[in-house]
C-alpha cells in the first residue's frame, strides 16, 4: 500500500510543537494580595475583636509597633526632644530661652585681651622658648581684638540666642572660667618678668638695673645666704637628733 505524501504544512506544525516543548514554562501570575483589615492589622481573636499586642492608640486602634506612632506637632512635623542627637544645634534650631550675655562676654574678652597682651610683651623675653613667641604680631592682633571686642561680644550673644553650641560657649565664658587665668597671670608675672631680666642681662646691657631690680651679684649673694641658713638648720636638726638618741641610750643604761 502506498503511503501518501504528508501535507507540507505538517512539518511546520512539528517544528512549532518542538520549539514549544523546549521553551521555559510561562510563569504563573501572582495571586492577588490578601485583603488587609485596617481595624485589625494583627488579626482578630476568637471573639472577633482586633488583637492589640502593643496596646492601642488614643483613638482605639491597635498600635503597629511597640514604639507606636511618632508624635507630631501642629504643623505635621515630628517633634525633637531636647536631648535628641538632632537637637544639638547642628542643623536644628532649638527654641532657646532669651538671655543677655553681653556684659559677661565683654569681661571675658577683656581677660583674653589682657592675657594675650602679657604674653606678647613678656613671652619673647622668656629663656629658650621666647624665641618662638611672635611678640609684635601678637601685640598687633590683641590691639585689633581690643578694638573689636564690643562687636565680637554682640555677635556671640546673638548666636547664643539661636544656636546650642554658641549658647554653651557663651555660658562657659559668662561663668568666669577665664577669670582664674587672669588671677594666675597676675601671680606669675613678677617671677617670669624677673627671670627674663636675669637671662637678658649681660656685661654690656644690665636689664635688671633698667627695671630697678636687684643686680645679679645681689641676687646670687641672697641665694647663698639662704642656702647657708638651710645648711645651719639641717645641722641643728641633726645635732638635736643625736642628743635625743644619746639621752635615750643613757636612760636604758641606767635602767
Amino acid at each position: 500500500m502506498a503511503v501518501e505524501t504528508a501535507d507540507p504544512r505538517a512539518q511546520t506544525l512539528d517544528d512549532a510543537f518542538a520549539e514549544a516543548m523546549g521553551a521555559a514554562p510561562k510563569p504563573a501570575e501572582p495571586p492577588p494580595p490578601p485583603e488587609t483589615d485596617r481595624d485589625a492589622p494583627h488579626g482578630r481573636g476568637e471573639d472577633g475583636e482586633p488583637l492589640a499586642p502593643y496596646g492601642k492608640t488614643k483613638d482605639g486602634r491597635p498600635k503597629l509597633s511597640p514604639a507606636g506612632r511618632k508624635p507630631r506637632d501642629p504643623d505635621g512635623q515630628a517633634r525633637l526632644a531636647k536631648d535628641s542627637p538632632d537637637a544639638t544645634g547642628e542643623g536644628t534650631q532649638l527654641q532657646l530661652e532669651p538671655h543677655d550675655f553681653s556684659a559677661p562676654l565683654m569681661d571675658a574678652a577683656e581677660t583674653i585681651w589682657f592675657g594675650g597682651s602679657v604674653i606678647a610683651k613678656l613671652g619673647p623675653q622668656i629663656p629658650v622658648v621666647g624665641q618662638f613667641v611672635p611678640g609684635r604680631k601678637l601685640a598687633a592682633t590683641m590691639a585689633v581684638f581690643d578694638a573689636e571686642r564690643p562687636r565680637l561680644a554682640a555677635a556671640l550673644n546673638l548666636a547664643a540666642q539661636h544656636d546650642a553650641r554658641a549658647r554653651r560657649l557663651a555660658e562657659r565664658l559668662a561663668t568666669g572660667d577665664a577669670g582664674w587665668a587672669l588671677t594666675c597671670m597676675f601671680m606669675v608675672a613678677p617671677f617670669t618678668g624677673t627671670v627674663a631680666a636675669i637671662w637678658q642681662t649681660t656685661d654690656k646691657h644690665d636689664v635688671l638695673k633698667e627695671r630697678e631690680l636687684p643686680s645679679l651679684a645681689e641676687l646670687a649673694k641672697a641665694n647663698e645666704d639662704a642656702l647657708d641658713r638651710m645648711f645651719a638648720k639641717i645641722a641643728d636638726q641633726m645635732a638635736q637628733a643625736q642628743a635625743a638618741a644619746a639621752a635615750g641610750q643613757g636612760e636604758l643604761a641606767a635602767g
